[in-house]
């Protein structure tokens, strides 16, 4: 039997069952429980992918299942072996083995398949042995860069020694794509310590371990490291400041750490809705300030910007893009007060005026010296005409 439009009743019924087995199918790509507070490694969106794919994926590592197994990760997967071994090797003869590593993340695989946007489709077995040896080569990475255990007489090991290799390496853990739960390095972390305490005084925490670790490349100070949680944006280029007129920025540094930093914090940004918004929020006010290659120079002549990139036109493009595709709500963000207090500033025209007069006159010191030329030339004619005039209207009486 056929409907009007040709449909049979076999082809009702067989397109009614397909649609019902696609209903029962969980979505893949982002899975329904990506929304959740404890999924935090996320697929890059792909309309930041398209502005700059090289910036989100790993060049010589491969951390988690996103890139698990790509050819030219190859260099690196061969020493996460070695560097298993290594910690296996340490802490076996304290009772702590492979196995205990293993069994210790056994329990953690709904945790682990949670974290990830993505439905992982890899086998139970696989999936653990994975966290271990990725999680194994961080933490022993963490270990040998902060110098928790005296290093061997003949350790020369190519990951520290060659300074290009741990300069990527810091750049592919921080890639958003790249990334293991935090919940399974601290497993391992403690396991590790249990067996071998560290050569210095005290247990560092992860958190600890890690900035000390990325210190390397940001040279953050002393009192920040020790806090391990930065609970404001003192001592932070987040600590922007307006104040008569003026806005106060701290100075920072564009390289290619920093611009990886900055990427990959704003696609986790736009993808996890818990945290704040405060990378974002600023690359937004800097994209604001920051129009032409002349506004660059100007930042980087009062030593705001530090530009490693080489010109000005790069650090243009650079902030331009970083704010591209990028949903903002100025009203819900750190900065909304300052936003606020600039727009007032600028409506009203005297403060414009005054700041036009200040740049035209006052920018160099040529400049004011022809505008203090200028004025006391001025000066001199109006006292010129007065005394003229005061000579024709009262002359000097003949005696």
């Amino acid at each position: 039997m056929e409907s009007q439009h040709g449909i049979t009743a076999y082809q009702v019924k067989h397109s009614v069952r397909d649609l019902e087995r696609r209903i029962q199918q969980s979505p893949e790509l982002l899975s329904k429980t990506a929304g959740k507070s404890s999924c935090c490694i996320f697929r890059v969106p792909q309309s930041l992918v398209d502005i700059n794919e090289k910036a989100y994926q790993p060049h010589i590592v491969s951390i988690g299942p996103y890139h698990h197994g790509k050819p030219h990760l190859k260099m690196m997967e061969e020493h996460k072996w070695r560097y298993l071994g290594s910690l296996v090797e340490r802490t076996k003869r304290m009772g702590v083995s492979l196995e205990t590593y293993f069994n210790a993340l056994v329990p953690l695989e709904g945790k682990i398949r949670e974290s990830y946007s993505e439905t992982i489709h890899h086998q139970s077995h696989e999936l653990v042995k994975m966290m271990v040896v990725d999680g194994c080569f961080i933490v022993e990475l963490f270990c040998k860069v902060g110098e928790l255990f005296r290093p061997d007489e003949d350790d020369d090991d190519p990951l520290l020694k060659m300074k290009w290799v741990l300069s990527f390496l810091m750049r592919d853990l921080l890639r958003l794509e790249n990334q293991i739960p935090y919940v399974v390095l601290e497993t391992l972390l403690k396991l590790s310590l249990s067996a071998t305490p560290p050569s210095r005084n005290g247990v560092p925490t992860l958190a600890k371990l890690t900035l000390e670790f990325f210190n390397y490349a940001v040279q953050r100070p002393k009192k920040v490291i020790g806090r391990c949680q930065i609970q404001s944006e003192r001592d932070s280029y987040l600590d922007i400041k307006f104040r008569a007129g003026a806005l106060e920025i701290p100075a920072i540094a564009i390289d290619d750490f920093s611009t990886a930093v900055f990427l990959n914090c704003i696609a986790y940004e736009q993808c996890y809705s818990r945290c704040t918004n405060h990378i974002t929020t600023y690359a937004t006010l800097m994209g604001c300030l920051i129009n032409t290659p002349a506004d660059a120079g100007f930042l980087c002549d009062h030593k705001i910007i530090e530009n490693y990139f080489g010109t000005d036109e790069e650090v243009v493009r650079f902030f331009n893009q970083l704010g591209k595709d990028v949903v903002f709500d100025i009203q819900n963000c750190y900065l909304s007060k300052l936003f606020e207090d600039i727009n007032g500033y600028y409506r009203n025209d005297w403060h414009v005026r005054w700041a036009g007069f200040k740049h035209t006159y006052f920018e160099t010191p040529w400049s004011f010296m022809s505008a203090l030329a200028a004025l006391i030339l001025l000066i001199l004619t109006m006292v010129q005409a007065f005394f003229a005039a005061f000579a024709y209207f009262r002359p000097p009486k003949n005696h």
